[in-house]
């Protein structure tokens, strides 16, 4: 195949499967058909044009897309279709959620841009109050009066809706979803020893950030766990994620539940049903800076710096007028840390682990 034709083949492409082929079945066979496409794009080549490096940047996204399908087993098969606002094709089991069935579909937006959605199907009727709480934090959030810098950081509310399954009318929220994304759930498990404090310290300033912004807006998470976290490694970007559990702290609301498994990641304040507080977000967010440093269940290593233990434990005393009660002066002690150990700050890559490897 010559670069031309490769380069028709992508621009031209409807799914995944015009671009690799019908017959790919693990990852494996990606990689390779995605590297000897990239040869033939590469900026180095000779004679190379502008038109192959904007194929390669859509054979980027490809694989992205291609990704995601083999992980849903959904390669060469024929689309499931729900229309609701949009229709939503490829739809496929992904997991299950605290409150919700989790399902992953592909949808073209209003701009004729393909993407990717999080189709959240609750469960049980008594639960619906939560993906109410959720679709309507995520709306107030997105408003156009919001500062958009911070959109990045969250998941957008593409419709909140009811879909008819297996013949029942259920409730749900589709939320935009990345498949290029692993939750810190994923990352500790894959780390048991614990991360070097230079990634843990980049994953943590993000989750400060935009706990210091949705604050602001007067909105406490509720439910800062690992599971709840999206990084990007590439580009040190995280999303938080499933607002099902916020409050609004002008209106001294109380956490009405606690995802299942995660009661012990709770403050007092919460277990007592007292109202929820940025300090609530911050003792949960301590906790999850552990487990990056530590690993599941155990002990923080000799190597982490007394000062950033300090800090921690700063975020996890039982009163929550003694802990840390604002994000923005958390984040900014932490710098202060960093610079001392670290120096000014530096991008360090960081590379989940193979599978199997």
């Amino acid at each position: 195949m010559t670069p031309a034709e490769l380069i028709e083949r992508i621009v031209h492409a409807h799914k995944v499967e015009d671009v690799f082929g019908p017959d790919v079945r693990d990852e494996d066979q990606l990689s390779a058909a995605f590297q000897a496409m990239a040869v033939l794009l590469h900026p180095d080549r000779p004679g190379q044009t502008a038109a192959a490096a904007e194929a390669m940047a859509l054979l980027t996204t490809w694989r992205a897309q291609a990704r995601t399908k083999l992980k849903r087993g959904m390669w060469g098969k024929s689309a499931v279709t729900i229309k609701s606002k949009h229709t939503y094709t490829d739809v496929t089991a992904f997991t299950k959620g605290d409150i919700s069935d989790v399902y992953i579909a592909d949808y073209t937006e209003w701009d004729g841009k393909k993407q990717q959605a999080a189709i959240k199907l609750v469960r049980d009727q008594a639960d619906i109050d939560l993906a109410d709480k959720e679709a309507s934090v995520l709306k107030e959030l997105w408003s156009p009066t919001k500062d958009g810098h911070f959109w990045a950081y969250l998941p957008r509310l593409v419709e909140s809706t009811k879909l008819t399954v297996g013949g029942k009318v259920r409730r749900a929220n589709v939320v935009s979803f990345h498949s290029t994304r692993v939750t810190l759930d994923e990352v500790i498990c894959a780390h048991p020893q614990g991360l070097d404090l230079r990634h843990a310290a980049w994953m943590w300033r993000r989750l400060l950030e935009v706990l210091t912004w949705t604050h602001r807006q007067g909105i406490v998470h509720g439910a800062v766990v690992p599971k709840h976290m999206l990084i990007h490694p590439d580009n040190h970007g995280l999303r938080l994620i499933d607002w099902s559990y916020a409050v609004r702290t002008e209106k001294q609301e109380v956490i009405k539940a606690i995802p299942s498994g995660h009661i012990i990641d709770y403050p007092p304040e919460v277990l007592q049903k007292r109202p929820a507080t940025p300090a609530t977000d911050i003792f949960m967010a301590g906790l999850v800076m552990r487990d990056l440093l530590s690993g599941y269940g155990n002990k923080l290593p000799n190597s982490v710096p007394r000062a950033v233990i300090a800090i921690l434990d700063a975020c996890t005393l039982l009163g929550p007028v003694r802990r840390y009660r604002d994000a923005w002066m958390l984040y900014e002690d932490f710098a202060k840390v960093l610079q001392d150990l670290f120096g000014p700050p530096k991008f360090v890559q960081f590379t989940m682990p193979t599978k199997g490897a």
